[in-house]
């Protein structure tokens, strides 16, 4: 069982070196970590974005804990703009 705190990485899908390590409580709301990040790789604010793992699938972050994200997907995510995803 994952407790405590964990380290996320979070970079940006068109520039991979461009990246933020946050550490994140288990308990807290992925999507918090998802908006903090993007601010800080240079999304703009109600800018779209998208999330992805290592492997190219999205991650879904809306109403998941941490550690729920965590457990299926891993500790590093991609950051994408709706417009890098072709919408």
């Amino acid at each position: 069982m994952l407790e405590g705190e964990v380290e996320l990485t979070f970079r940006r899908a068109d520039n991979p070196s461009r990246q933020v390590v946050m550490k994140a409580h288990v308990d807290d709301d992925f999507v918090d970590y998802v908006i903090e990040a993007a601010k800080k790789l240079g999304f703009g604010p109600g800018q779209r974005i998208g999330v992805a793992g290592t492997d190219g699938l999205p991650v879904g972050v809306e109403g998941r804990t941490v550690r729920e994200v965590v457990l299926r997907r891993g500790t590093v995510f991609n950051i994408t703009s709706e417009k890098f995803l072709g919408r």
